[in-house]
């Protein structure tokens, strides 16, 4: 018994010590085991109170780690309170972003359909305006009514051209500028640009001239409309910005692939120059370089930064260079590319070995006559005054190489140049003719004994003069584009002209004249077959809601000796075509009731469903905004003209209509248009 009771005490402590060891893994961290008394402590004390302290330490790492985890926890359940207002906040944000983006697209689309509306509003009217003062300036008035007339016409073309500018940096704003290709000569549109603005050059009393290097190709592929503008742009500031001198265009190859080819441009003039402080304002919109309220040239600051973002269209750039120097100028560059025709057949004239002589006191289109006659295979020499061409004419003659041909600029110096037009008369042989050897024109050194004065002249070299005098000797005179000038011409004796500056197409053909090599004409059938197509009477069907614009539609046609049937609106067009037959239909656009595309898709089904002939339609439309025209073609029309009317293009038109050769699914620009009639 007593080694029993013995036992128990030594192993009861122990049995508590698992116990309290058990409870405390169990997660009870209050767990602890009694102490023995002081009589009685012993290792096993020792250990209970290892025990307990071990207990209590655990016990407080146990309530420091709730502790923390409960911080972590809040801190979790804020970031997550925040995170979700962040969502909210964000979908919220999204939310009013795409409303945002609804309302811009619908003020977009309220700004083009305003501009659109106002563009129809403002051109309706100028339409009546600049096509009827056009009509009275035809009829016979007082030359005071003219003179006002004309400040009419120009104030409403010039109204125009500002209209057609905000419309375009609108366009290009928007995004919504569109870049044709189209197969075009780009010789035509730089002669085109120089020849609207020789007007303004020639009464500023400038020079202006072009050229174009060799290598240039003249067929190419890009958008013709779009080159013209910015020639026209560049061309006419030059002008304005230029009180004497000269401005000069230029063109050549930069660049080129096996199917493209970027073409470097410039236009330079001798005006005011521009200085470096002040050239970051070019082409920044509505910004002038004097933009003081006593500035002397207008503008609406928009001209070169349509042009500038036309050359980015283009795949090109513009950039200026100028010493801000007056006299000396600014040169504007600008390069474009463009596709390159595959086939091209375009080949350059030919006068081999013709000798010719140009005669012109400015020393830039000098060089450029002569330069292009070399390139047409002719030897050619060049001149700035009177006594040099007469020295020059005497050498190539005792030489046994006489001139074939005289290319002589109207005015030289200030004063006409019928000094040299006498002598020639005078002593015609020492012009041979091309077609013959050199050797066959007669001379003599007995010939050149004349006197300055028509008093001193040997009487038998004026019977000679007289007895060729009714001969056209093979002279060109280089007019200006003042009419005058070809009456001048008649009265000195010359028969072969072409104004300044010198269109290429037209110099070949005085050439072939003067030298008496023309290609063969059409026979006297075939003229008269295209003379009768010419004044061949169109039946027209005139679609057309506006009262004044009706008249100026009457007025035109009846002009023309064209019949005509008018309908106010695209139901009665429907109804009209189907009744009888007409040669063309023009169709506006934006009508009451039924509108031009509503009508013109339905006249197309009728026709479809009948097995009908197909009616040219031309949509006229005051719009002018893009996509107009691809939406004009797209609804069945063949051609888009523009309002204001021009009077010229829609003749020509009609004319092509009468001779069979309309050309359908094509539009004409209508910024080209407003240029020729703004210029």
């Amino acid at each position: 018994m007593a080694s029993v009771g013995l036992a128990k005490v030594f192993t009861s402590p122990i049995t508590e010590l698992g116990r309290a060891a058990a409870s405390l893994g169990q997660g009870n961290m209050q767990t602890r085991v009694r102490k023995g008394t002081l009589l009685l402590r012993d290792e096993i004390s020792d250990l209970k109170d290892i025990f307990n302290s071990m207990a209590q330490q655990i016990s407080s790492h146990q309530l420091i780690l709730e502790h923390k985890v409960r911080e972590r926890t809040l801190d979790l359940a804020r970031a997550n309170d925040g995170l979700a207002k962040e969502v909210e906040e964000r979908k919220r944000i999204e939310g009013e972003l795409e409303k945002a983006k609804d309302v811009a697209i619908a003020a977009n689309r309220s700004k083009s359909e305003f501009l659109a509306n106002m563009s129809h509003e403002i051109r309706t009217p100028l339409n009546a305006i600049i096509n009827f003062t056009e009509l009275c300036l035809g009829t016979q008035i007082t030359p005071e009514q003219h003179e006002y007339l004309d400040y009419v016409r120009f104030a409403a073309q010039h109204l125009l051209r500002l209209i057609t500018d905000i419309l375009d940096f609108s366009k290009i704003e928007a995004g919504k500028l569109e870049i044709e290709d189209m197969q075009f000569s780009l010789f035509d549109q730089i002669e085109h640009a120089v020849s609207v603005l020789a007007a303004r050059a020639f009464k500023a009393g400038l020079e202006l001239c072009y050229r174009i290097d060799a290598d240039v190709p003249d067929l190419i592929i890009g958008d013709p409309g779009r080159l013209l503008q910015i020639f026209v742009n560049l061309i006419g500031n030059g002008i304005k910005f230029t009180k004497e001198g000269e401005v000069v265009i230029s063109a050549s190859v930069k660049t080129q692939t096996e199917d493209s080819i970027e073409i470097l441009f410039s236009v330079k003039d001798t005006g005011l120059g521009i200085p470096e402080s002040k050239q970051s304002l070019l082409f920044k919109a509505f910004s002038q370089v004097d933009s003081s309220t006593q500035r002397v040239y207008g503008g609406t600051g928009l001209g070169l930064v349509i042009s500038a973002k036309l050359a980015a269209a283009m795949g090109g750039e513009m950039w200026v260079e100028s010493e801000g120097t007056e006299n000396r100028g600014s040169t504007f560059w600008f390069t474009a590319r463009f596709q390159k025709l595959q086939q091209s057949t375009t080949n350059a004239p030919s006068f081999k070995d013709a000798h010719a002589l140009v005669v012109d006191d400015n020393h830039t289109s000098r060089c450029i006559l002569v330069d292009l006659l070399k390139n047409w295979r002719m030897v050619a020499d060049g001149v700035d005054t009177v006594e040099g061409a007469k020295a020059l004419l005497h050498k190539a003659a005792v030489s046994g190489h006489p001139y074939n041909v005289v290319l002589l600029d109207m005015w030289l110096n200030g004063t006409d140049a019928s000094e040299l037009v006498d002598f020639l008369h005078m002593y015609p042989s020492l012009l041979a003719n091309y077609s013959q050897p050199a050797t066959s024109a007669f001379y003599t050194s007995e010939q050149m004994k004349y006197n300055s004065t028509k008093k001193n002249v040997l009487k038998g070299e004026e019977t000679e003069s007289k007895s060729t005098s009714d001969v056209s000797l093979p002279i060109i005179m280089l007019t200006s584009v003042n009419l005058i000038d070809v009456t001048r011409c008649k009265e000195i004796g010359i028969r072969f002209h072409t104004s300044k500056p010198v269109r290429r197409s037209l110099l070949v053909r005085v050439l072939k004249s003067a030298l008496h090599a023309q290609d063969e004409v059409p026979d006297e059938g075939q003229a008269s077959q295209i003379s009768e197509s010419l004044g061949r009477s169109l039946h027209i069907l005139v679609v057309e809601d506006n009262v004044v614009n009706q008249k100026v539609a009457v007025k035109l046609l009846k002009k023309w000796g064209h019949t005509f049937v008018l309908a106010c609106n695209g139901a009665e067009a429907i109804d009209k075509s189907t009744q009888e037959a007409f040669d063309l239909i023009l169709m506006d656009v934006q009508m009451p009731v039924c509108d031009g595309f509503e009508a013109t898709a339905r006249i197309r089904e009728i026709e479809k469903n009948n097995n009908g002939r197909r009616t040219p339609i031309v949509a006229m439309t005051a719009h002018a905004m893009s996509g107009d025209g691809d939406r004009c073609i797209s609804a069945g029309m063949d051609f888009y003209v523009s309002k204001p009317l021009n009077a010229k293009k829609l003749q020509e038109l009609l004319q092509s209509a009468a001779m069979g050769s309309f050309r359908g699914r094509h539009y004409s620009s209508p910024y080209c248009d407003d240029i020729t009639k703004y210029v």
